[in-house]
């Protein structure tokens, strides 16, 4: 196995030499590391970003269609309540 520094940096770039030609490298490197790791978790969280808005937005419309529904239902059952005590007939049931 041969080690080489790279220039002007505390990284090591550690190639590991095959019959052919050079082989697997790997980067010893605590910021090379830390790039990976921020691009991993940027790309988790970019691919799920659409999903949970997406599933957000759809609740919002959801309970305001809802909430609309209840409180014209409870419009509608006060003007008949309304009506039937102006008309003399019993509340329903």
């Amino acid at each position: 196995m041969m080690a080489a520094k790279a220039t002007g940096s505390n990284c090591q770039v550690v190639r590991k030499v095959e019959r052919g030609g050079v082989g697997n490298s790997v980067h010893r490197c605590a910021r090379y590391h830390y790039r990976v790791m921020n691009e991993l978790w940027t790309g988790i969280v970019w691919s799920l970003a659409p999903t949970i808005l997406v599933g957000l937005l759809f609740w919002l419309v959801m309970r305001s269609i809802v909430r609309a529904d209840r409180t014209e239902r409870k419009a509608y059952a006060r003007m008949e309540a309304e009506e039937r005590a102006r008309r003399g007939l019993p509340q329903k049931p």
